[in-house]
């Protein structure tokens, strides 16, 4: 394949429209599609409702899309025609034991609706008040994933509520009354249509307290009636999660409001009726199919004009990201490469060798274009959170491969890539699962050039060991399988030594930045935090290794080996110190990855031994 080729290839790629799930109802499509980028201020970030969408349906359903809707049509669904959304089986239940304590049917997809799922819940109340009162650590896992999923039932319940008063519930048979507020007798219609109408209420009350109570009929009781209806509604508790009302402009305020905060019986300016009128037409388009007119987008944009914290092309950039799926699409080429390299081992080696590095470096175009992304969206460095830390690891990984790849041309720097950025990739996926991946940051991480210089150091540093360490495997597999293959062994050693001089320049440099770091945010350069602790102990491991390899006690197998056990110290540093929950670094991270780091740092040094002593069991025979 040629370079031009190569390039037309990757254009198309990026501009496959893959991502969403929809169905084949037009208003669906047309009310998603218009509503994707509005702003919504969730979890302390102004985010498109396409991103808060796909965060609750991922924490309901494991996935960011139904096989029926995209994430943004869900949402509307549930927010508009609810009786429609509570017979979709959108939560998702893995556990049989956790299906037969709500006496449900445990089904292969492992789904259910909240219509099934509610009314069994509501009857463990007592169980998960008992679950409840336990310290964390002492529930079991059907106590917990039943207090989890009731947490989830209660956001699907709050999230439902926010646009009750756009849903058509009241109606008057009087053909008199009807006309007086201008719709048919029968003829349903929501609180928010009866709320402007309030001088029609006004009026029909007026007169019925100049009435005596015997000479009340039919139409004033059905008054009555209706007011007593939509009271009931409107004192409902009102949800705070759908925060779609920025503060005014030149406001002191953070906070925004609900769409709920404005029927609280004042008299809506201007600005506030055309956001309640806008997701008035947005509803009206969801349900009766009809379509959005020309100026519908100007008038959005229109809206916000001037609100400081909204920008649309930001916005949209997101919903476009959250659609292509830019790492997802990165994942499917690594995997590629993997396979073709693989299978060029055996047959066809030229063509093959050649499609797999090119495989390869479309992987990392889209690797580098989704950090780019996130990087303007954001308007911060490229790590900031472990998340991002693993995505970027993931990508200067990949990148140094293919530079060993582009120098030597011996397919090892395409296998080590692939196989490296496959890997990571997956770990990163393991992360966003638990929502939104562009979370705000505590003060002291958003604020500090010495932070964005040392973190993105020290993850280049995490990059070129875990680089180092695969290729120390990869010594010790074919010294073991290709004992008599001279030359690429010592294509091997030489690249093990000189990535690994990259690799300690790199996180002892960002181990340096991050104590100026430490002395401007703290007041001290050096704390013995425990991750600090942990990246001196990567640096002098990696002396270790030198010295001893330069004096000639560490060997070619043993400095292989080292590099392994230099995966679990990385891994240790990066992870592990934070399942300690102690010092200063313990904020914002997971405490899930107990048992994943165990198995990884137990099966490298498994591997890794058995490899060594085999690799010098052959090395002496």
């Amino acid at each position: 394949m040629k370079y031009s080729k190569l390039v037309l290839f990757i254009t198309f790629l990026l501009a496959l429209p893959m991502g969403f799930a929809g169905s084949e109802n037009p208003s669906y499509q047309a009310a998603a599609k218009a509503s994707a980028n509005l702003p919504i201020l969730h979890e302390g970030r102004v985010k498109p409702i396409n991103t808060f969408a796909q965060v609750h349906l991922l924490a309901f359903y494991g996935k960011r899309k139904t096989e029926e809707l995209g994430a943004t049509e869900w949402l509307l669904e549930l927010l508009i025609s609810p009786e429609k959304a509570d017979n979709r089986q959108v939560f998702d239940i893995r556990n049989a034991a956790v299906s037969e304590a709500l006496n449900l049917e445990f089904n292969k997809k492992h789904k259910y609706s909240f219509n099934e799922i509610w009314p069994e819940m509501r009857k463990s109340m007592d169980f998960l008040r008992k679950a409840y009162d336990k310290p964390k650590e002492d529930r079991d896992l059907v106590e917990s994933q039943m207090l989890e999923l009731y947490s989830n039932l209660s956001r699907y319940i709050e999230i439902g509520k926010s646009l009750t008063f756009l849903q058509k519930n009241f109606g008057l048979s009087s053909e008199k009354l009807a006309s007086a507020f201008g719709i048919k007798a029968g003829e349903k219609e929501s609180l928010l249509y009866f709320h402007k109408k309030k001088d029609v209420f006004a009026s029909f009350l007026q007169q019925m307290r100049q009435k005596p109570k015997e000479e009340l009929n039919s139409e004033d009781l059905e008054i009555v009636h209706l007011a007593q209806g939509l009271d009931k509604v409107r004192k409902q508790d009102p949800p705070v999660i759908f925060q779609v009302i920025p503060p005014e402009n030149g406001s002191d305020s953070v906070e925004w409001e609900t769409l709920w905060s404005l029927l609280d019986g004042r008299e809506m300016d201007e600005r506030q009726t055309r956001y309640v009128n806008m997701w008035e037409e947005i509803a009206s388009v969801f349900t009766t199919g009809k379509n959005f007119d020309g100026t519908f987008e100007e008038s959005k944009s229109s809206i916000y004009e001037g609100v400081s914290r909204v920008k649309f092309s930001m916005l949209n950039l997101e919903v476009w990201t959250n659609k292509t799926d830019l790492f997802y699409k990165s994942v499917a080429f690594y995997i590629l490469s993997f396979l073709l390299i693989i299978i060029s081992w055996a047959i066809w080696q030229g063509p093959l060798k050649r499609a797999a590095f090119y495989s390869m470096l479309v992987g990392l175009l889209l690797h580098s274009v989704g950090i780019i992304f996130r990087m303007l969206i954001m308007g911060r460095p490229p790590v900031t959170t472990l998340y991002e830390s693993i995505i970027f690891v993931g990508f200067i990984s990949v990148l140094a491969c293919a530079i060993y790849e582009l120098m030597r041309k011996n397919s090892l720097g395409t296998f080590s890539g692939a196989s490296l950025g496959a890997m990571l990739h997956f770990v990163g996926f393991g992360y966003a699962s638990d929502g939104d991946t562009m979370g705000m940051l505590v003060a002291v991480l958003d604020s500090n050039f010495w932070l964005a210089t040392h973190v993105v150091t020290i993850a280049i540093g995490y990059g070129c060991a875990f680089v180092a360490g695969f290729v120390g495997h990869l010594y010790l597999f074919f010294r073991i399988f290709k004992p008599k293959g001279t030359e690429r062994l010592k294509a091997l050693t030489k690249n093990m030594y000189n990535t690994s001089l990259v690799a300690l320049f790199f996180t002892l440099f960002g181990t340096i930045l991050g104590g100026i770091w430490a002395d401007q945010s703290w007041g001290r350069f050096w704390g013995w935090d425990p991750k600090e602790n942990g990246a001196l102990l990567i640096v002098l491991w990696f002396l270790i290794l030198m010295h001893g390899r330069i004096s000639g006690i560490i060997k070619e197998n043993g400095f292989a080996f080292g590099l392994i056990i230099n995966n679990i110290i990385v891994a240790l540093a990066w992870f592990g110190v934070n399942l300690l929950n102690v010092g200063l670094h313990s904020y914002g991270f997971t405490e899930s990855i107990a048992m994943n780091l165990v198995m990884f740092c137990g099966g490298e040094f498994i591997l890794g031994l058995i490899a060594y002593s085999f690799a010098r069991w052959k090395s002496v025979t």
